[in-house]
């Protein structure tokens, strides 16, 4: 473990947008995620923080409060599924998307950003969490983050993410045939419908 640095963890506020598209195309592919991409996500419920240290960006995760039918469509789990897992109001907790830069992995940041996030969803009466983790051959390099916050494996879904054409996967060096490793959590006292 490097030692404890000193970031500054924020809401998005729109600074350090083109690094943080930057950052996530360096970490997911090519394409991943564009400047209107960016715009139309940070618009959306939920919350999205930011680090920064030394005046750049060190990391980001985004957590969005959405439908369940939206839900269903992100996470290609049907609707009758995630509608028992709604709350009174219909929502579910979707883990959109976090990256730290690769000098300040292993420093807690992860830990730091994901935490951050689920607790704003806790605290905003949503009943349950979802996230789809990418799996790197035999790797989720987010398993260890989703289960030391209570998240509990869920499915894993092959070519998860084979609707997407614009991305270049790094690892499958065109459009990605990866799977991905759907994760859940039930808060606690909370029962879903």
């Amino acid at each position: 473990m490097i030692t404890k640095l000193d970031f500054d963890v924020k809401r998005y506020d729109g600074q350090y947008a083109d690094a943080l598209v930057a950052l996530a195309n360096r970490s997911f592919g090519q394409n991943y995620l564009s400047e209107s991409r960016l715009s139309q996500m940070a618009s959306q419920d939920g919350v999205f923080l930011t680090a920064e240290i030394d005046g750049s960006l060190a990391g980001y995760c985004v957590f969005l409060y959405v439908r369940a039918y939206t839900a269903s469509k992100f996470l290609k789990i049907p609707y009758d599924i995630m509608a028992r897992y709604a709350g009174g109001d219909g929502r579910i907790c979707y883990m959109k998307s976090m990256a730290v830069e690769r000098s300040f992995r292993r420093t807690g940041l992860s830990d730091q950003l994901f935490a951050g996030c689920l607790g704003d969803a806790e605290i905003s009466g949503i009943v349950s969490a979802w996230g789809s983790a990418w799996k790197q051959g035999d790797k989720v390099p987010m398993d260890r983050i989703m289960k030391n916050n209570g998240f509990s494996v869920y499915t894993e879904i092959p070519n998860f993410w084979a609707d997407d054409k614009d991305t270049i996967c790094p690892a499958c060096e065109g459009p990605c045939r990866c799977a991905a490793v759907i994760y859940y959590q039930i808060f606690a006292g909370r029962d879903p419908q």
